[in-house]
């Protein structure tokens, strides 16, 4: 476990936060804006412990919290294995040391766990005595034993849990119904939107190799099977084909998870293959999403299934989606 940023000995009770990544997506920026507004309250002192290093380290850096990088037992799928069970005992038991480490002592008020993919915290609150709340931000469909297993456990080790959406809500009580009244849902706070720049708006229609006139359809996320990037791809191609594609300019923002290069590949093979190389344009990561939605006409979210831990496997998917 290694302790990134340790400011001196505070009397502030802990706001603990665990997390999987230290990217820049989704939930790590709701987990970002909660520490921002702990720091800004200064009634609790929010310490995150990271499963890695990342982006996000450095902005809660300068966001006043205190930030390790430390196991939290994150859950993936090479634990289904017939060992699964002696390999979560064993990354729990190095949850809760680190844990015990980064708190060395202090109180805690509270531990937040950012998402269902990580147990650790839930674990060691349980253990230590401390009150312990989970934030749901995926719904999982398959495999089964993921399914029903986390919402299990959110049920038996949270206090209280905080769902994203109503729908999010709906999935996690028939799943864990006895969780009903221990639930809320909390929609994700936004910052005030700051209008970007013109030059920055005209700079990534640029970089897509828009015009003024043509019209820029986006999706934005992390490139994944089931986000349905592919699958927008070829209706490009149909309307190509139905001579109706016109002025229109894709973009496809995101990057993938580290590891998986050859879902990009893949997209991009797609992209060649149906000849719409002059259409497309692959663009990675960008922080600042407002310039992007500002120099977009159109936004497409053309997910094929339910929001979810884009890590899971699904079921084999359609020849033409791969």
């Amino acid at each position: 476990m290694q302790s990134l940023f340790r400011p001196a000995r505070d009397v502030k009770p802990l706001l603990i936060f665990v997390h999987g990544s230290a990217e820049m997506y989704g939930s790590d920026k709701v987990l970002l804006n909660l520490a921002e507004g702990a720091v800004v309250d200064g009634q609790l002192q929010p310490v995150v412990v990271l499963h890695e290093h990342g982006p996000l380290r450095e902005a809660l850096q300068r966001a006043g919290a205190e930030v390790h990088v430390a196991k939290v037992c994150k859950i993936h799928r090479s634990m289904l294995t017939a060992a699964a069970p002696f390999t979560l005992w064993h990354q729990l038991r190095r949850a809760s040391a680190d844990l015990d480490a980064v708190v060395a002592g202090r109180s805690v008020a509270l531990v937040c766990s950012n998402t269902l993919a990580v147990l650790g915290g839930a674990v060691w609150a349980r253990r230590r005595g401390y009150r312990h709340v989970w934030h749901v931000h995926e719904i999982l469909l398959r495999p089964w034993i993921v399914r029903r297993g986390l919402p299990w456990l959110a049920e038996r080790l949270s206090d209280s849990v905080i769902s994203n959406s109503h729908q999010t809500e709906s999935w996690l009580l028939q799943q864990a119904p006895r969780l009903r009244s221990r639930s809320v849902v909390i929609f994700n706070g936004l910052k005030p939107v700051v209008h970007p720049a013109a030059s920055d708006i005209k700079a990534f229609r640029s970089l897509i190799g828009a015009e003024d006139s043509d019209l820029v359809v986006t999706v934005a996320g992390r490139l994944n099977h089931w986000k349905g990037q592919g699958l927008l791809i070829e209706a490009l191609a149909l309307l190509r084909d139905a001579g109706q594609l016109g002025c229109l300019r894709v973009a496809v923002v995101g990057d993938v998870f580290s590891g998986h290069d050859d879902i990009r590949g893949g997209l991009m093979a797609k992209t060649q293959g149906l000849g719409l190389e002059d259409k497309v344009r692959f663009v990675p990561f960008v922080d600042d999403i407002y310039t992007v939605w500002f120099a977009s006409d159109i936004a497409v979210v053309p997910s094929l299934e339910p929001d979810r831990l884009a890590w899971w496997p699904s079921r084999p998917w359609p020849a033409r989606y791969r």
